[in-house]
This record gives structure tokens, C-alpha cells and sequence, in this order.
């Protein structure tokens, strides 16, 4: 027999699917180490090391370039803008980077619930990553702080389909990204985005109507 949070599992995943999109959008939650993201989340797929043969390293790279299902667009840059994979980078191996000023688009081809990715942070202030649903609705923000080498991470009941990486001097002092993953949360009624479904999850469903 079910105990009441069993109950409530079972229950509030047979019928994630009702949840208003406008709610989904809300319940994002963001991540700045792997671990927590890790526990939150599940069905990871690593989607880009910029060690594979698709990208030639240390050169200036204009227009989209896309693998697995994300296009990278740089919005910035010297002598236009642009995106580089620069090796040997701080992170492991090569990592993604612009010539010049950073501004990093990412399209995802489909939504993602969970998406994460390494960082290196330049000396000069925060990198900031912004994510926004499928609609252009941005679903929130994560600053990470400078000269540090951490990790960006969300789960979302709705999912992601364009984030921007953003640095401050990045032409002096490059910011870099890695390890691009892809994932997907535990159940679709795990309304918080926390990687359970429990009484915080019935009650944000029951509050939408």
C-alpha cells in the first residue's frame, strides 16, 4: 500500500501534463556546482566537450556552428562577432570562448528541462547566464562570480530553448564554457524543480487554478 507522499508521487505525475505553461515557465531553479545539479536531475547527455572533430581550435569561428542539437552564435567579438574554442583552456581541454568581447548564444533544437555546463570566469566581474523558454520568456538568471572556475545549471517544469553566456572585459580576459549537458528532471509534475516529488509539488499545483 501507497504511503501519502507515494500517493501523492503517483498522483501529481499522472497529471504533471495539466500544469499551465505559464506555471512551468515560473518553477526554475538554477545551479552553480555539478553535484547539485546532478542530484536534481537525470537522463544526462553530455552534448559538447569542443573537442570534437567539428571545431577547429584556435581560430576565429563566424556565423552558427551547431552539434547535437544546440547552435552556438557568438554576438560579439573581434573582428566581428564570433565564437573560438580555445586549447589549452583552464577547463578540461578545449573550451568555448569568443575573440574578443563574450556574448554566447545557445539555440537548442529541442527544450531541454535540465541543462548545465563548466565555467572559467575572468578576473573582471560575473558572467551572467540568461534562459528563456521556447516563447523568448526569459525563465531567470544566474550570475557567477569572477575569477572563479564553478559550473551554470537549471531544471525547469518548463524547458529551456536559448541561453545567453555573457562576460565583463572578455576582451582582455577571456571566459570560457565546457562539458555542455543536457538532461531531464525526475517526473514532470516536479513542479520546484528540486528532483522530488513531494507535498511542496502538490501544493504549487493545487495554487495554479
Amino acid at each position: 500500500m501507497l504511503n501519502r507522499t507515494s500517493r501523492i508521487a503517483w498522483i501529481a505525475c499522472l497529471i504533471g501534463f495539466l500544469v499551465p505553461p505559464t506555471l512551468q515557465a515560473a518553477n526554475t531553479r538554477f545551479y552553480s556546482t555539478r553535484d547539485a545539479w546532478d542530484a536534481a536531475t537525470n537522463k544526462r547527455l553530455l552534448l559538447a566537450t569542443f573537442s570534437e572533430p567539428l571545431w577547429p581550435v584556435n581560430q576565429v569561428l563566424f556565423g552558427d556552428w551547431t552539434l547535437n542539437g544546440v547552435t552556438y552564435r557568438g554576438n560579439a567579438g573581434t573582428p566581428g562577432p564570433n565564437i573560438y574554442v580555445f586549447n589549452p583552456s583552464p577547463l578540461t581541454g578545449p573550451a568555448l570562448t569568443a575573440n574578443g568581447d563574450e556574448d554566447i548564444e545557445m539555440i537548442l533544437a529541442a527544450p531541454a528541462r535540465a541543462f548545465g555546463f563548466d565555467v572559467r570566469v575572468n578576473t573582471f566581474g560575473p558572467v551572467t547566464v540568461r534562459a528563456f523558454d521556447s516563447s523568448g520568456r526569459l525563465m531567470g538568471s544566474l550570475e557567477l562570480p569572477q575569477n572563479t572556475i564553478g559550473f551554470f545549471g537549471l531544471a525547469a517544469t518548463g524547458g529551456v530553448a536559448r541561453l545567453t553566456f555573457r562576460s565583463v572585459n572578455g576582451a582582455i580576459e577571456n571566459s570560457l564554457l565546457d562539458n555542455v549537458t543536457r538532461g531531464d528532471v525526475t517526473c514532470p509534475a516536479d513542479l520546484n524543480a528540486d528532483g522530488l516529488v513531494d507535498d511542496a509539488d502538490f501544493s504549487v499545483f493545487v495554487g495554479s487554478y
